[in-house]
């Protein structure tokens, strides 16, 4: 399993290289489309199985995988509740 301080590099490598390009942490990626509706979808994959966390229906909003920081955000509370 992922340390809790490497969450943010995991998920900026796995955006990285869903994007095609590197990408700021607090670049919008889903607004600004540079990720796709299946984009999202392998990212939620990743992170289920890579963090061993649950991604649930409520947490499918835009606004917690619009950029690296949300996603590590909600990544991190997921793992805090575990």
């Amino acid at each position: 399993m992922i340390e809790a301080t490497d969450v943010r590099a995991t998920v900026a490598a796995f955006v990285t290289r869903l994007a095609g390009r590197p990408v700021d942490d607090d670049e919008p990626i889903v607004s600004s489309r540079l990720l796709e509706s299946i984009a999202v979808v392998q990212l939620v994959e990743f992170l289920e199985r890579t963090l061993a966390i649950t991604v649930d229906d409520d947490d499918l909003e835009i606004g917690n995988f619009d950029s690296v920081s949300a996603i590590v955000a909600l990544a991190r509370a997921k793992r805090a509740v575990r």
